[in-house]
């Protein structure tokens, strides 16, 4: 038995069955019975299609979603975290692996276990090195750069149309104008 606790901080506990694989089977056309198979892509598929993932922890969760009174669009808002989802993902595999018998599932437990942590670390990893990149970023240049370009292009702006209004040639054009039009309405 595996579980997760969602965003809302509600609790749940990924049981896989006979019933709920007939569940499963009959709402997704997903056959976990199939996915301790080597050439089954049972997991592949849970684990790459977010629709078949929600699909099936849905189908397998249906009857502690009734008994909590939440609804699947309830649910669905409590798996709006990365890490949340992660987690539910993870439970609801090894949920699919303890099912079968430990001489046939075990090899594929221990592969998962390893290929999880080999995931994590990578994520990890790839985190930390963004973390330090962000750090590494000069952000107070970065933003003087910006504001300097900004004031520059306001100063330019506002001391042009400054110029062209106190300029003796503007104003002439400007007078200029004015007695056109007041000819031509004449």
């Amino acid at each position: 038995m595996s579980g997760f606790t969602d965003s809302k901080n509600r609790t749940w506990v990924v049981v896989v069955n006979v019933g709920t694989m007939a569940a499963v089977k009959r709402d997704t056309g997903l056959n976990l019975a199939e996915a301790i198979k080597p050439s089954s892509d049972v997991i592949e598929t849970i684990s790459s299609d977010p629709s078949a993932f929600f699909d099936v922890l849905t189908t397998i969760l249906r009857r502690q979603l009734e008994e909590k009174s939440v609804s699947i669009d309830e649910f669905a808002e409590g798996l709006d975290d990365e890490d949340v989802a992660i987690d539910a993902m993870k439970s609801l595999i090894e949920g699919i692996i303890d099912f079968f018998p430990k001489d046939r599932s075990q090899p594929l437990k221990k592969a998962f276990n390893r290929l999880w942590s080999a995931t994590e670390k990578k994520a990890t990893a790839q985190s930390q090195a963004a973390m330090r990149r962000l750090d590494e970023l000069d952000v107070e240049t970065m933003s003087d750069e910006i504001l300097s370009q900004t004031t520059i292009s306001g100063n330019s702006t506002s001391s042009t149309s400054g110029s062209l209004s106190s300029s003796p040639q503007a104003s002439s054009e400007s007078n200029r104008g004015a007695s056109l039009s007041g000819s031509s309405s004449g």
